[in-house]
């Protein structure tokens, strides 16, 4: 009496198809993962500097002074003081928020004391912050003590935050209420 046994194991056929298989959901799922991930980093760097318009509007009404979101030249310590320059509208280095100084209370630097700065390492993110009209880049977002726009930024502002196709925008208004869109940033299917 002689008793086989089957051995256990995978054969060829069930091997190929598993790979087969999971081939396909790599196909699919990656696109879409790397789609959410530049959605999710080009909405965490436009989150963040709404927030810092959002604290500079705040400032220039609860003070009742203007305020600047300005964009930061470059400096290799993150802990150094911020400077803006008028000249510089490079946001890839990051922003600092500005109050206006007090005429009585000369403590701060060049009429502006330095409340916020955020810096960050230049990644593949491209920055555009601009006028209505879409072509003059703005080095600074300033604030009247009203809360509004200053005329020097414009009557409207557009920032555009955009990473390997996907765009995200604010506009802010003359009255200083920032309205949120984008596009590109749907996941394509491959």
């Amino acid at each position: 009496m002689s008793k086989y046994y089957r051995q256990a194991g995978f054969s060829l056929i069930e091997l190929c198809v598993t790979v087969a298989i999971a081939a396909l959901i790599m196909t699919v799922g990656v696109p879409g993962f790397q789609s959410m991930s530049n959605e999710n980093h080009a909405s965490s760097h436009l989150d963040e500097l709404n927030n810092a318009i959002r604290l500079a509007r705040h400032l220039s009404v609860e003070h009742h002074r203007s305020a600047k979101v300005c964009a930061r030249t470059f400096d290799s310590d993150p802990t150094a003081k911020p400077s803006c320059s008028s000249a510089h509208n490079d946001w890839v280095n990051g922003w600092a928020v500005m109050l206006e100084d007090d005429p009585s209370n000369a403590v701060c630097t060049d009429g502006w004391c330095d409340i916020m700065t955020s810096h960050h390492e230049n990644d593949e993110t491209n920055w555009a912050v601009v006028k209505s009209n879409g072509t003059d880049v703005l080095p600074e977002i300033k604030f009247r003590s009203t809360g509004t726009l200053h005329p020097d930024s414009s009557t409207s502002v557009s920032v555009t935050i955009e990473l390997n196709g996907c765009s995200k925008i604010t506009q802010i208004s003359l009255t200083g209420q920032l309205d949120y869109s984008s596009f590109g940033c749907d996941p394509t299917p491959s």
